[in-house]
């Protein structure tokens, strides 16, 4: 699988990689070998600067990359500007149970043969968002690697809210785990919606 290999790329080059290039390499190469490279246009873009050089019909986006973003409205603008009449947006997101119960001021250690990772988090509710760093130590080589960064909280009402102004209906919203109904303690959603028009008929 493409994640598989781009995992075994970030563990190779212990964080000095550029990694979003090593995954969309990883893309390139599947889909030369599924023969399906002549039909796709892959891009490396800024979200928050999107430009697709034309209209889409569906977008998937995965391992909550929405939380990663400051400007979740903005992110949701992008995709919607470029999207068709009944195209389908599918993403999943960390919840704040999540972000506030599960991450909020917990630390976790795991321990293997080869190396020992410390992943400690910081919950700012004020902030609306959960810091977290993560440090590896390599015991062959003694190396050590350190990386920090946020993740956004959004709730179920201002997600919705962002789809609907940028000409989404929220078509359905479950759990991102089981992918059953919505409990108090999920820790992701999943998320179906659906352009009602497009960007021309808007203006």
């Amino acid at each position: 699988m493409a994640y598989n290999e781009f995992a075994y790329f970030y563990d190779e080059f212990n964080g000095e990689a550029d990694y979003e290039a090593l995954y969309a390499c990883v893309v390139r190469d599947k889909a030369e070998q599924l023969g399906l490279s002549g039909g796709l246009l892959l891009l490396r873009q800024d979200l928050l600067k999107l430009d697709l050089y034309g209209t889409i019909r569906g977008a998937v986006s995965t391992f909550d990359t929405f939380n990663h973003i400051p400007d979740l409205d903005k992110a949701i603008a992008n995709a919607g500007f470029f999207m068709e009449k009944g195209g389908v947006l599918l993403f999943d997101m960390n919840t704040p149970y999540k972000h506030q119960n599960v991450l909020g001021e917990n630390v976790f250690t795991f321990e293997e043969e080869d190396a020992s990772c410390v992943w400690r988090n910081h919950y700012s509710a004020a902030d609306r968002r959960v810091e977290i760093s993560v440090d590896i130590d390599y015991r062959e080589t003694g190396e050590h690697f350190h990386e920090q960064f946020y993740e956004y909280t959004y709730d179920l009402d201002t997600i919705r809210a962002a789809l609907e102004k940028h000409g989404f209906a929220l078509e359905s919203v479950c759990d991102g785990e089981s992918f059953g109904p919505l409990t108090d303690e999920s820790e992701r959603y999943f998320f179906c919606a659906v352009k009602q028009y497009t960007q021309l008929e808007e203006q």
